[in-house]
């Protein structure tokens, strides 16, 4: 099996003797003889074992044997305790679930603190083999039917081309000690019913049914790239991204329907996945101002796109006070500050000049709120700023990252967008006031 692993990594450039790699150690046979192999085929590495307290004393041998068996190889070990049963999670998460949440948050910490370069876990094919059952039944895409991805971010699958029989057989030749977990028969777990329950009759079915689902995999895996790069053309045709707001036109989509491929594409990184029927439905129905959240990012359904905006939890400040003395502020934007007694009149709309003596300090910055109103440049009656920025096409996602300055209760700039007509500097203007924007 070494010159098959050997191969195997070196086929798939997976890593080499030159990187500093951390096994993710379970006691079980599968992580023993990964273990074994890393070290036969002198590969560096340390290991990581978590005991999540979940067998009583039979975790804490899993651990002892961990720690006596890294001792007597002379390799570099990581244990850390969990007591699972102590621990706030949703109610919905299974056990599982719990266990690797916890694990994969602690091995990147351990990653970036000891500067690893990949994390090592000890799948094999028979594990893809499940994972193909069970994304099956959860309802999946072409990526769902590859099985385990044999590298994802710094964790790697070295042993996807092994089947279980051939660790077990490699575990007895070499006389490799490992420890049982009992749990791995439960069938309360999804994973062991398709394992004790369905692979039995497919094996029946089919003797050679790993070798079979091995090629399958990389056939499948073949197609799923090319249907990537393929669709990855399309969606370059219809998102751009201007700084942090993301732009999807998809009125140049013919035939869209609620399950449109491109647009799941194109939005499923943000979280969206499961809003996309009523997303794509609330766009025909042309409910222009829809708005859809994800736990990170907010959609807005707006006339012939959508724009996707990361939720910024500090995006509303309290109002900021600008006095006559400041000569520039920072925070949340940049502006600097200066007079002139010259009639200073620019077509920059981010550098603005207003009639000093008609302003009242401390001037007041802040986002815009409902009934907020004025009378734009060029105006005589007051306008609702809400319908100025219906008039300027101005989207939602736009009027949330838009500044104000008002004197006392008078709106005085919507910040790049409109100066009031009460504030502008006329041919009787004495003194006037420039308001410059560094950044926005």
């Amino acid at each position: 099996m070494e010159v098959q692993f050997v191969d195997h990594i070196k086929k798939n450039k997976l890593f080499d003797n030159s990187h500093n790699l951390l096994l993710a150690y379970s006691a079980g046979v599968d992580s023993s003889v990964l273990f074994n192999l890393l070290l036969s085929c002198k590969y560096k590495f340390s290991v990581a074992h978590c005991n999540y307290k979940l067998r009583g004393q039979h975790s804490d041998y899993d651990e002892r044997f961990i720690i006596e068996k890294a001792k007597k190889n002379k390799v570099k070990y990581h244990t850390k305790e969990f007591d699972i049963s102590k621990m706030n999670f949703k109610k919905s998460q299974s056990v599982q679930m719990k266990c690797r949440q916890i694990r994969y948050k602690w091995f990147n910490e351990l990653s970036k603190k000891y500067e690893y370069d990949f994390i090592l876990t000890a799948h094999h094919l028979n594990d893809s083999i499940e994972t193909f059952f069970i994304n099956i039944c959860r309802g999946t895409g072409i990526e769902g039917l590859t099985g385990i991805p044999l590298k994802r971010d710094k964790f790697i699958r070295p042993l996807l081309f092994a089947s279980k029989n051939s660790i077990l057989e490699y575990a007895k030749k070499f006389d490799i000690d490992y420890r049982e977990d009992k749990s791995n028969e439960s069938k309360s777990y999804k994973r062991n019913k398709i394992r004790s329950d369905l692979i039995p009759v497919i094996s029946s079915i089919s003797e050679n049914y790993e070798e079979i689902f091995y090629k399958s995999f990389k056939n499948l895996k073949n197609l799923s790239d090319t249907y990537k790069n393929l669709v990855k053309l399309e969606i370059q045709k219809i998102m751009i991204q201007k700084f942090d707001v993301v732009y999807v036109n998809i009125s140049k989509i013919k035939d869209l329907k609620e399950d449109n491929l491109i647009i799941y594409e194109a939005i499923k990184d943000y979280g969206f996945t499961n809003s996309l029927s009523n997303i794509i439905r609330a766009y025909l129905q042309k409910k222009s101002g829809k708005l859809f959240y994800s736990k990170h990012y907010r959609l807005l359904v707006d006339r012939d796109k959508l724009i996707i905006n990361k939720i910024n939890k500090d995006q509303y400040f309290d109002t900021i006070k600008i006095y006559k003395k400041d000569l520039q502020i920072d925070y949340p934007i940049k502006i600097s500050f200066s007079t002139s007694t010259k009639m200073l009149i620019t077509d920059d709309p981010f550098s603005e000049s207003f009639d000093f003596d008609k302003l009242r300090f401390p001037l007041l910055l802040r986002n815009w709120n409902k009934g907020d109103k004025f009378i734009p440049l060029g105006m005589k009656n007051f306008k609702k700023l809400s319908d100025f920025f219906v008039d300027e096409k101005i989207s939602i996602s736009e009027k949330d990252t838009t500044w104000l300055l008002f004197s006392e209760s008078n709106l005085v700039w919507v910040i790049g967008k409109r100066i009031d007509d009460r504030f502008k500097v006329t041919s009787k203007t004495k003194k006037t006031y420039i308001a410059s924007i560094n950044s926005i």
